[in-house]
């Protein structure tokens, strides 16, 4: 069952109802609970098990996600790895369920009375697949509880400590080991509430977005929105936003980096443009299996995965160089993803990100956006980041700033966007470069 989930009545499930829930035979735990120290494996285990489930379902999946205790960089768990998957309706087995048990995935736990709860179990490793429908508050609830613990240690330590205590003490069935965190979940659950409606917190942005959208086109996220924009991706986004910037930058010297990350990699636009400077080893992560699917096509990098910029599952202290290209604008907070590269860097690696102006977001009311099939203009999730904001989250990370270097709107961006006019002088892109020390 869900490892944070959240029960109208608050005493530990009785016997009687997971007999109810369980598809097959109830099984009493055999040992201890086993919790282990993080392993950065556990992102790479998942994104096989997502594509698994993607081939199996196709356009059926609504959203997919990492969720538990794997999850979340740095935290102790059961080695078990937690996957949200959300369909149109998961009481509708027949649309569903056939496709995943071909896959190899076995029904255990059916809750109708749950927001129609399923679990499965995985083929060959230990998985926990929960199956919501679209518009659940689980959904939110588990992925609020999720990037809440990815963002604030000392929650995260806190949980940690509350798990490690109750697995040394005897439970008859997990179910039992994990109501007995409801408390520590909801506490924690409470503050993450709080913090994203603290104004001038650290969840809350100095400007939103949606204060200077000029557009309002319809929002989707970061997935489905490349997801379906990598048709034409790599003929409406231009070099001058990102690759024009990365050939001003007098630091690093990119043939003496023998190992990159890049991260938010897409459709390996930035890793062709590294291994034509001569860094000899690349590895990408990025959040949409369609965007790794054209990169994958390129032949530039060595390993690529599927997984979140803030969470890659990638060793710790093995590059000397990470790249992020025009993604800040789709994170809510910088902090994860600066922490996230300062893991993977060795002392005097450094960290090149380029973003997507805060000042033409503000000026042109303009998300980030592509043109759909069907010819609708389809904004992707858009937040705004001022470039204190960069420095703030990054010194806090350990980084040091080395160079910035800022793109304006000029004749030959007047040139491709000839619409653009109105906005000449305007800052376009900017260019950081961050070191840590040797």
């Amino acid at each position: 069952m869900a490892e944070q989930r959240e029960r109208v009545e608050r005493e530990p499930t009785t016997e009687e109802e997971l007999l109810a829930a369980t598809v097959g035979e109830l099984v009493p735990l055999s040992g201890p609970i086993e919790v282990v120290d993080y392993d950065p494996a556990w992102p790479a285990l998942f994104a096989r098990e997502a594509a698994r489930i993607r081939t199996a379902l196709g356009e059926r999946v609504v959203r997919l996600e990492h969720v538990g205790s794997t999850s979340v960089p740095e935290l102790a768990a059961k080695p078990r790895i937690d996957i949200l998957l959300v369909v149109a309706d998961s009481g509708d087995e027949p649309a569903y369920v056939p496709a995943l048990e071909v896959a190899g995935f076995r029904l255990v736990i059916r809750e109708p009375d749950w927001y129609q709860h399923r679990v499965f179990k995985g083929p060959d490793i230990d998985v926990n697949l929960h199956v919501f429908s679209a518009g659940c508050l689980e959904v939110e609830r588990m992925l609020r509880f999720r990037d809440h613990l990815r963002r604030h240690e000392a929650d995260r330590r806190l949980y940690e400590r509350t798990k490690r205590d109750l697995a040394r003490q005897p439970w008859k069935y997990t179910q039992h080991y994990a109501d007995a965190k409801t408390a520590v979940v909801e506490e924690i659950l409470a503050r993450a509430r709080g913090r994203s409606n603290t104004v001038g917190g650290e969840q809350r942005p100095a400007v939103r977005f949606a204060d200077v959208d000029r557009r309002g086109y319809r929002t989707t996220d970061v997935r489905t929105g490349y997801g379906e924009w990598v048709a034409t991706y790599e003929r409406t986004v231009e070099d001058a936003m990102d690759i024009a910037l990365l050939e001003t930058l007098t630091t690093p010297s990119w043939a003496t980096r023998r190992r990159a990350a890049d991260l938010g990699c897409g459709t390996g636009r930035t890793g062709a443009w590294l291994l034509g400077r001569g860094v000899a080893a690349i590895d990408g992560v990025d959040l949409t299996p369609e965007m790794l699917a054209v990169a994958r096509s390129r032949g530039i990098y060595r390993h690529l995965i599927e997984a979140d910029v803030a969470a890659t599952g990638l060793p710790s202290a093995a590059y000397d160089l990470v790249t992020v290209c025009l993604v800040d604008e789709h994170l809510a907070e910088l902090a994860p993803l600066y922490r996230e590269a300062f893991r993977l860097v060795a002392p005097g690696g450094v960290l090149v990100l380029v973003a997507f102006h805060p000042h033409f977001i503000i000026a042109a009311g303009m998300p980030t956006h592509y043109t759909s099939a069907a010819g609708e203009p389809v904004a992707i999730d858009t937040h705004v980041h001022l470039l204190s904001d960069h420095v703030t989250a990054a010194l806090a990370a350990g980084w040091t700033l080395a160079e910035l270097r800022e793109r304006v709107i000029d004749d030959a961006w007047i040139a491709l966007k000839p619409s653009w006019e109105p906005f000449r002088g305007h800052p376009i892109a900017a260019a950081f470069v961050w070191r840590t020390p040797a």
